[in-house]
């Protein structure tokens, strides 16, 4: 059990030191916004799928989407206050490995 907390302390050491230089990346307003709505709602930010929010499930508005979905600026969700992101489903379905199609039919 030793071995294994050394471990994970060191993990945890590495991940707080990586987590600390993308901080500083961040501008402060942008920081302080997102630690008031984590520490409120549990999570700061929010994905965005099907046009919605998916932590409130609220539909955005069309000019909301397309800034999310281009990326141009922060944009918060105007009923659960998150930092909203999107992801393109062509670039999610790359990142994720494939389930051939024998595996599917012997499940």
């Amino acid at each position: 059990m030793r071995s294994r907390t050394e471990i994970d302390e060191r993990q945890l050491a590495e991940w707080n030191r990586q987590r600390d230089g993308l901080r500083s990346q961040i501008s402060s307003d942008t920081l302080a916004h997102y630690e008031r709505v984590m520490s409120h709602r549990g999570s700061g930010v929010a994905e965005v799928r099907t046009d919605k929010c998916l932590a409130c499930n609220v539909l955005l508005r069309p000019q909301v989407l397309n800034d999310v979905k281009t990326n141009s600026q922060i944009i918060t969700c105007s009923n659960c206050s998150r930092i909203l992101v999107f992801q393109d489903p062509a670039e999610s379905a790359v990142a994720q490995p494939a389930v051939p199609a024998h595996a599917e039919a012997t499940s």
